[in-house]
């Protein structure tokens, strides 16, 4: 990506254990940051943001230059119950490339499209990520028809919410199969 003159910018998960704990590490140190709040869907969420440099040979992973820290916490606006997180983004970017509200909206505004247009229809209305098959084929082949399917959703059932559309299918399988089956 980089050697093509583009930029990454990628969540770190802790399957990446001796980067996930230097950065950690780094993430202890004092640097400015910045907070952003917002309110909506029932909760008030409240989301700081900070942005370290980083050398790359000190980084186990090839090109970053910076480490974005998103803390969050999250308040259910009925029950007052707080949750918090903390989030770790690596970047090939320099922290100065963009301000800290800049990192912040970078980061939401891609997961926001994922969420939105993606995953939140594979997964709560599909079920994609409990799948238990483990067979490449089989998930390539699953991940298909449920592509074709979103799309066929999509053009055709506007007037519908997903979840409303997700039960008519289901109760009507051959509906589904005709959806597969017909051209467009």
């Amino acid at each position: 990506i980089v050697e093509k003159g583009g930029e990454y910018l990628l969540q770190l998960k802790k399957n990446q254990r001796v980067l996930y704990r230097d950065v950690e590490k780094l993430t202890a140190l004092q640097a400015p940051s910045f907070t952003q709040s917002t309110k909506g869907h029932g909760r008030v969420d409240v989301r700081t943001v900070t942005v370290f440099s980083i050398e790359p040979t000190k980084a186990l992973f090839p090109f970053v230059r910076s480490v974005i820290v998103i803390k969050a916490q999250s308040t259910l606006s009925k029950t007052g119950v707080t949750t918090v997180s903390t989030r770790y983004y690596i970047s090939s970017a320099l922290p100065e490339r963009y301000s800290l509200e800049g990192w912040i909206n970078l980061i939401r505004g891609h997961w926001a499209g994922v969420e939105i247009r993606n995953h939140w229809r594979r997964d709560a209305i599909m079920k994609e990520d409990g799948s238990r098959t483990r067979n490449a084929n089989a998930l390539a082949n699953i991940a298909l028809i449920r592509n074709v399917l979103l799309v066929r959703i999509r053009d055709n059932f506007t007037e519908h919410s997903l979840p409303q559309v997700h039960e008519a299918l289901h109760s009507k399988p051959a509906l589904c199969f005709s959806m597969l089956t017909t051209s467009c």
